[in-house]
């Protein structure tokens, strides 16, 4: 669903600005585009965009950790990693 939503809404962005260009008297050849920069997102975008999201927020985590903790980058991570296991381990009833 998001391959085709993406899909269409470049080729309406595309049509809307050919349009605006055709009432300012310039012609434009959208037959010049290429078909690849028209296309949506394929499963591997969509997986490496998930991973960039998840990768993004784990970072913006661990530097918020280390500077109120003062503490490095690489303590701050794996403290967030323990934080993360004693909150599923809470929600799943498990105790140490």
């Amino acid at each position: 669903m998001t391959k085709k939503w993406e899909e269409t809404s470049k080729q309406k962005l595309v049509r809307g600005i050919q349009d605006q260009f055709k009432e300012a008297g310039i012609p434009v050849d959208l037959s010049k585009i290429d078909p690849r920069e028209m296309r949506g997102a394929d499963d591997l975008d969509l997986v490496y965009t998930g991973l960039d999201n998840i990768m993004s927020s784990a970072l913006e985590e661990t530097l918020k950790t280390a500077e109120q903790e003062k503490i490095s980058l690489r303590i701050a991570a794996y403290l967030n990693a323990i934080k993360r296991i004693h909150v599923h381990y809470d929600k799943v009833g498990f105790t140490i």
